[in-house]
């Protein structure tokens, strides 16, 4: 009887740690597939929750992709600039995908990602820089100087890319560029047409 009843014990005792095991898998699993979003205009608030989000994803031990979900008309370039860069540094490799609209800076944080996804009739749009300047004439030209350097930083990534000239590129972005899914693909800025689920690593 006290056999049967230890046998009854030893049962119970691996039945349990293989449930604990499960437990922590599925845990774990949760855990390795985080998703970052940029779903509101690029600003200080905005960006600092993207490079939150991908910083704590590089916490994670797994070499899986970070998966970033962008719908953006854009907005401030520093900001964005500060998104590129936690890109950039990541441990792991961020995927950017277009849901929607990746439009001016988010258009250039979307060029970023190191495979770039589109779904069906989501747009793409680059342009040159904008700013509004009230200041002596020296510190407008200043501006307008910076400005301009800012743009080629991006326009020379979107070259590498494509495959353009940055004349081109340049050229392109001062009219405004709009792309759809199969023309941004075919000048090497989406990697990939989405034409189901959205992508998983």
């Amino acid at each position: 009887m006290r056999t049967f009843f230890l046998t009854l014990v030893l049962i119970f005792l691996v039945i349990a740690c293989f449930a604990m095991s499960a437990l922590k898998a599925s845990a774990s699993a949760k855990v390795e597939d985080p998703v970052v979003t940029l779903y509101t205009d690029v600003d200080d608030s905005s960006a600092w929750a993207v490079i939150n989000a991908i910083h704590a994803a590089n916490k994670i031990k797994t070499d899986a992709p970070i998966m970033f979900y962008i719908n953006s008309d854009g907005g401030d370039v520093f900001a964005g600039s500060r998104i590129i860069s936690a890109m950039e540094s990541s441990r792991r490799e961020v995927w950017t995908v277009d849901v929607g609209f990746a439009a001016s800076e988010a258009g250039f944080i979307f060029c970023s990602g190191d495979r770039r996804f589109m779904l069906p009739y989501t747009v793409l749009m680059l342009h040159d820089g904008s700013l509004r300047a009230s200041n002596s004439t020296d510190k407008v030209y200043s501006e307008i100087d910076f400005s301009k350097k800012v743009d080629d930083i991006y326009y020379e990534r979107v070259a590498e890319l494509s495959g353009l000239t940055v004349e081109q590129i340049r050229a392109k972005a001062s009219l405004d560029w709009w792309m759809l899914e199969d023309e941004a693909e075919k000048n090497h800025l989406a990697t990939s047409l989405v034409l189901g689920d959205y992508p998983s690593p």
